[in-house]
């Protein structure tokens, strides 16, 4: 009898063993979701890069903003930055949907985003024989279409790089994820930052050669090229939305807390938004 207790609680502790292994597997991320978390953060960076790379020389350089105008708008999109990100990190901290906690933003920003990103550079030429009206109208849309994007940015920002605590368990498969994910962001911002103003200008040159406008056709080569890196941008970046799960468990929960910092949820290094 003592012998068949014994080979009963062997069977019991094996099947708990057992058990454990299936919740910890059930913890880890798939194939599929690490290259949709992958590429979500390249497009997420493609986005990013446009604006960082492309936006003030745009601004300068093809639309003739005042310098001083640029200046301060870019200072006042970095104070507002500084102010508002804590708290919107700390408002997703605190709010679980029935989807995740992060999963719900990740499936409308990015389509949003990207319409947002091309909307930065649909503005008229600021000119000395423009009205003052339009030209304070076309300062206006510079910056108020620039704070919305920024606050847009945020809301998919925040919740891509909070994803990798809570995709995974798995240590090695979580630093692996997050490694690869810096390399493709700094893909997505370097490739931009190169490409971006040689293929707006010769897209403008085609421009021009119909329109016989050189200012025009230039503007018109960098909304063009915006459009299509918008488009690929925001189609990667909803990869992430369609794909990637959250597990919530106790583990995940552990790790997630050592990636708060002053109340906002983001990933160390160089992923998502590469300054911050």
């Amino acid at each position: 009898m003592q012998i068949e207790d014994q080979g009963v609680n062997i069977q019991a502790e094996n099947r708990g063993a057992n058990s454990g292994a299936d919740n910890i597997q059930s913890a880890n991320c798939g194939s599929k979701e690490r290259k949709a978390y992958i590429f979500g953060m390249l497009g997420q960076n493609i986005i990013y890069g446009i604006v960082t790379a492309g936006l003030t020389f745009y601004f300068q350089s093809v639309i003739f903003l005042p310098a001083i105008f640029i200046s301060v708008l870019t200072v006042c999109v970095k104070i507002v930055d500084i102010i508002k990100d804590p708290f919107i990190g700390a408002f997703m901290d605190r709010h679980t949907g029935k989807r995740g906690k992060f999963i719900p933003y990740l499936r409308i920003v990015p389509a949003l985003l990207g319409i947002l990103t091309v909307s930065l550079f649909i503005n008229k030429i600021y000119s000395d024989a423009n009205s003052t009206g339009d030209n304070i109208m076309i300062m206006t849309w510079a910056a108020v279409s620039y704070l919305f994007w920024s606050f847009v940015y945020t809301f998919g920002d925040i919740p891509l790089n909070g994803l990798p605590p809570i995709m995974t368990d798995n240590e090695n498969e979580r630093n692996g994820l997050m490694a690869n994910s810096r390399l493709f962001a700094a893909i997505g911002v370097g490739s931009i930052s190169i490409f971006l103003a040689p293929l707006a200008s010769f897209l403008g040159s085609l421009v021009t050669e119909r329109s016989g406008d050189n200012a025009a056709g230039f503007q018109y080569g960098f909304i063009i090229t915006v459009g299509i890196l918008a488009v690929i941008g925001g189609a990667l970046f909803q990869l992430v939305g369609r794909f990637v799960k959250e597990k919530q468990n106790s583990s995940n929960m552990r790790q997630k807390k050592s990636f708060r910092s002053g109340g906002r949820l983001r990933s160390c290094g160089l992923a998502g938004r590469i300054d911050g």
